[in-house]
Order: structure tokens, then C-alpha cells, then sequence
């Protein structure tokens, strides 16, 4: 028998021993997003993930990466026999210190490809925060996605807005910025520039301008913008695109 949304989001709420956090169940309840992949997530559940416990880990103090000890020499090998029980010994580390912990009290709300995925913290210290959960034979990346400007960590209804407007400009240097940047002059450069001229925070320039670009020589030297990393205007020829829906994932 298959449950409407509303017997499920009871059902979770029984298995978490607490309500799901007000704008995320605003979210599922609301006929519109029925399809989404965020909602097509929470009816179909991950196996992995286990309700009936907290996620136990905090901002200030994600897990770690740590190479197990009997790793060393794996580039030796070449018993095949050898290599398998090695891979199986890692498989069996990964799942008990990092997999295990990191599904307590969660659920997925996006696959972010290459077996990266966003998570959603139900209950525990994290409750309300979005994380990284990155867990392969290559390492494990378990931390909360911070906001790009304030490095605090996001909440489900900042995330969901990162979502909707993926990109903005910055003249800070790539480091500070975070993200993932982009040519000045490509789709997701042009995207930035309507959300900022939407807003108010690009000036000297038109969307059909905007459209028309083909090099940075094409861009006005008086449009300036507003930078969301300073609240400063800054010329529109030294800003860049940088992605802000997956949060920052350090500090």
C-alpha cells in the first residue's frame, strides 16, 4: 500500500520521536513540489538511512578523514585474492566509521553526482542543517554545506533558495570565494548577471546586452555590480561567476 505524503511525513515524524523541521515539512506538504526530486527522496528513502538515531556530528567538529593503517603498501599488490580482501577490509571501515554514523537521523535531498550527495539532518546537534556526504573507496567527506558569504551553516530554506539562483558575480579572489567560478562570459556568467540586474545590483548594462556578449571587451566599462562577499560595487569587466547551490563545503 502505497502512503499519501501526508501518512508519511507521520509515519517519519513516529520513527524520528519528533516533528520534521517546520520549513522542510512546509516543503513536502505543499502539492507543488510532489515531484520534486527533494520529496521523490523522502518517499523513497535511502536503505541505508536509520531514523531512530541522532546523526551525531557537529559543525565545529565533522569527522576526519583517516587512511586506515593496513592500506599501506596496497600499491604492491598484485594477488588478486589479496587486493579483493583489501578492498572488502576498506568497504567494512568506510561503512562502520563513516557511513553508518553519517545516515543516523538524515535524509537525502540531492544527488550531486559522483556519489556526492546533500543531507538533511532530522535530529541531533546538527538538527535543521545541510551536509556533505561523500563516502567511497577514495576517502570519506562528511561536513555541513556552509553559506558562501556568512560560513554559517545552511538551513533547509537558504539551501532551497541557493537552489533556485545558482549562481552570482565577485571580484574576490577564487580562494575566498569558495566555489566552483566560471569564464566571465559564459551561461552561467550571463545567469549571475540577470539575477543581480533582477535585483537591483547591476547597473550600465541591459539583459538584451547581457544576451548579446561574446568577450569581456563587450561589457561596459561603467556597468558596475554589488558583490555579495563585501557589499561593495565593483566593475562588471573584473566580477566572475561562482556556484552558491552547494554551499561551501570549508571554511
Amino acid at each position: 500500500m502505497t502512503l499519501s505524503i501526508v501518512e508519511h511525513v507521520a509515519e517519519v515524524e513516529s520513527q524520528l520521536g519528533c516533528p520534521l523541521p517546520q520549513d522542510y515539512r512546509e516543503y513536502l506538504l505543499n502539492s507543488e513540489n510532489a515531484n520534486s526530486a527533494i520529496t521523490r527522496f523522502f518517499m523513497k528513502p535511502d536503505e541505508r538511512l536509520h531514523w531512530g538515531a541522532d546523526f551525531p556530528f557537529a559543525a565545529n567538529n565533522p569527522p576526519m578523514w583517516e587512511n586506515p593503517d593496513f592500506v599501506a603498501g596496497f600499491e604492491e599488490l598484485e594477488d588478486e585474492a589479496e587486493i579483493d580482501q583489501l578492498y572488502d577490509k576498506l568497504g567494512e571501515y568506510l561503512t562502520q566509521r563513516y557511513e553508518k554514523p553519517a545516515t543516523q537521523g538524515v535524509v537525502f535531498v540531492s544527488d550531486e553526482g559522483c556519489g556526492e550527495y546533500t543531507i538533511f539532518v532530522l535530529r541531533g546537534v546538527s538538527r535543521g542543517q545541510l551536509w556533505c556526504f561523500d563516502v567511497s573507496y577514495e576517502g570519506a567527506l562528511i561536513t555541513p554545506r556552509l553559506h558562501p558569504v556568512t560560513r554559517q551553516p545552511l538551513d533547509f530554506s537558504q539551501w532551497l533558495g541557493l537552489q533556485r539562483d545558482p549562481y552570482r558575480l565577485t571580484a574576490v579572489p577564487k580562494k575566498q570565494a569558495g566555489g566552483l567560478s566560471f569564464a566571465r562570459i559564459s551561461g552561467e556568467g550571463k545567469t549571475a548577471m540577470r539575477y543581480h540586474l533582477a535585483r537591483g545590483e547591476l547597473t550600465g548594462i541591459t539583459e538584451t546586452q547581457i544576451a548579446k556578449l561574446k568577450r569581456v571587451a563587450d561589457i561596459p566599462e561603467t556597468a558596475k555590480f554589488l558583490d555579495p562577499y563585501t557589499n561593495t560595487w565593483q566593475p562588471l569587466r573584473v566580477g566572475y561567476p561562482v556556484t552558491w547551490s552547494y554551499g561551501i563545503t570549508k571554511v
